[in-house]
């Protein structure tokens, strides 16, 4: 086609008033980058930025204290290192990986105010992903390929939690 790719500046520009970027870092681009461009654009309060290790999340924090980091965390005890290297916590989302979650890890985050995100795209390109078990185990966010099966599977698990609320058969 005649389109072209946008910059990071005029996708920042376009989604101005219209919604957050979620920025994945991605080889060969620093995070210095992405501070600078977030500063240019006035973006800092509507970007969150996925981090692949705790050491670009806590540079990015230094950089960029009030930007969100979505940061992987395998143990709790990552959480502790962040918060030792000055990062906000409540500035952090809590990526717990691929399948339908952890949720030990994921209730020991919550203790902690800290939101958590996981997904499963190998699932859904099967066509059996599993996103009702993601939210039961604890996601306040899923990431997704497929948003409108996702969807219909949570609205049709909020429709039976509310269906055995109101019917004395069903509590049986």
């Amino acid at each position: 086609t005649a389109e072209k790719i946008p910059t990071l500046a005029q996708a920042l520009a376009f989604l101005d008033g219209r919604g957050i970027a979620q920025i994945d870092l991605k080889k060969g681009v620093s995070n210095q980058q992405i501070a600078r461009a977030l500063e240019e654009a006035n973006a800092i309060h509507r970007a969150m930025i996925i981090t692949y290790s705790l050491n670009d999340a806590i540079e990015l924090h230094q950089w960029l204290p009030e930007v969100m980091l979505s940061v992987g965390i395998d143990d709790i005890s990552e959480l502790s290192i962040l918060e030792a290297s000055g990062v906000n916590s409540e500035r952090l989302t809590a990526w717990l990986g691929l399948g339908t979650g952890n949720p030990d890890l994921d209730q020991l985050l919550a203790q902690a105010g800290i939101e958590t995100s996981y997904g499963d795209f190998r699932a859904e390109r099967r066509g059996n992903a599993r996103y009702r078990v993601m939210a039961e185990n604890g996601a306040e966010i899923l990431s997704v390929d497929k948003v409108e099966d996702a969807t219909n599977a949570l609205n049709a698990a909020r429709a039976s939690r509310d269906l055995l609320e109101v019917c004395s058969a069903a509590k049986g």
